[in-house]
């Protein structure tokens, strides 16, 4: 299983995540994530700039990756923002996911994420989890668990709009997974986004370099993002907006 941790000089934060061996050498060719089939039409498309404004509207739910939006103070709040949902060790793994529990930001208590939904009921939604895990899993499991999340939030909060996050890639000197099987990976969010009326949003082409790789002045540990990555993140979800596709 993988650990890693996220490494912040802003807040003394570590985060653990399951380790498995790379099962595919990183040597191996690896395609950038940008060639993915853009006339799908759930697949958000560059719009004009939305600004604070588009993002006050969006909560986060995900794994340490997502996490960082919250020890790094990127988004309203800062450290105490609303915006950020994550279980209380800041990582959410692809087993289960409708049953894990996420700390509700304005009451502190640890609920599902369809029970946040249920008292928040986000105008939008995005999801960034898979990563932690999706290699050791199936499709069939993947798509399962993720189905069952979407449709749980949905079940309590049908206005809200929800769009996926693809995974982020990896850089060229991290070697416990590697960039073709989380290419992989995003084409089955991308496929689960279609098949439950959701949006995917494919941040991995702005994170990568022009063979595939996270770029390492994003990333302090070659996974998760440093501030610079995450306002690469940030702007590319205010330019590729829901309300203008």
């Amino acid at each position: 299983m993988r650990n890693f941790e996220l490494l912040t000089a802003a807040c003394a934060c570590a985060l653990c995540i399951a380790v498995t061996p790379c099962q595919i050498s990183l040597h191996q060719t690896v395609q950038a994530f940008s060639d993915v089939a853009t006339v799908n039409s759930v697949i958000l498309q560059k719009t004009a700039h939305g600004g604070a404004e588009y993002l006050s509207k969006i909560v986060f739910l995900g794994d340490s990756r997502t996490y960082g939006l919250k020890a790094f103070a990127m988004l309203e709040g800062g450290e105490d923002t609303t915006k950020v949902w994550t279980p209380k060790n800041g990582t959410m793994s692809i087993w289960d996911m409708q049953f894990q529990k996420v700390v509700h930001p304005t009451s502190g208590v640890e609920m599902t994420s369809a029970e946040a939904a249920a008292v928040d009921k986000p105008e939008i939604l995005i999801i960034s989890l898979g990563f932690n895990g999706f290699e050791m899993v199936g499709k069939e499991y993947f798509v399962s668990e993720y189905v069952k999340l979407i449709e749980s939030i949905k079940a309590v909060s049908p206005v809200t709009k929800i769009i996926l996050q693809s995974m982020f890639p990896v850089c060229r000197s991290y070697t416990y997974i590697d960039n073709g099987s989380i290419k992989e990976g995003n084409g089955w969010i991308m496929e689960i986004a279609e098949s439950t009326g959701c949006f995917y949003l494919n941040t991995a082409e702005v994170l990568c370099d022009s063979d595939g790789y996270l770029i390492e002045d994003y990333s302090s540990d070659g996974c998760h993002l440093t501030p610079l990555g995450l306002d690469v993140q940030i702007e590319y979800i205010c330019t590729h907006m829901i309300g203008d596709n």
